[in-house]
Order: structure tokens, then C-alpha cells, then sequence
């Protein structure tokens, strides 16, 4: 399996698209607040996702997810 690199951009779309509610995930940061400061961190966001890509490994403080049954 072959995926692109991401790019900024991508990523910056990505975020945008996001519900803007004021929960926070297990990292405890808020959706408002991670749309605010985006273009601040985004060179960082986008380094972690193409090295998980590369190395194939997510690390584990992003690999937690909250999965709900719907009946």
C-alpha cells in the first residue's frame, strides 16, 4: 500500500472540517482550540502524521479511540 505524503495543507483542511465543540479528547485539548492555533503547530502536526506513515506506528497517546454502539 502506497500513501502520499501529507501536507500542510492537508491538514489544515482537515482540522477545518472538525466539529467546533468545546470537548476535549483524551489529549484534553479542545476542537475550538486546536482551530485557533493550527497555523501555529501545524508543521509539527503534519512531521508526526508523515513519520507514522513512514514507520508505520501511531504513538499511543493518539491511539486511543471511544467507539459507541448504536442500536
Amino acid at each position: 500500500m502506497f500513501i502520499d505524503a501529507v501536507t500542510p495543507s492537508d491538514v489544515t483542511y482537515t482540522v477545518s472540517k472538525l466539529k467546533s465543540k468545546m470537548d476535549c479528547g483524551n489529549d484534553e485539548i479542545s476542537t475550538k482550540l486546536l482551530k485557533q492555533t493550527i497555523n501555529n503547530i501545524i508543521d509539527p502536526i503534519t512531521h508526526t502524521v508523515n513519520r507514522s506513515f513512514i514507520t508505520e506506528l501511531v504513538p499511543d497517546q493518539i491511539n486511543i479511540s471511544k467507539v459507541i454502539p448504536i442500536f
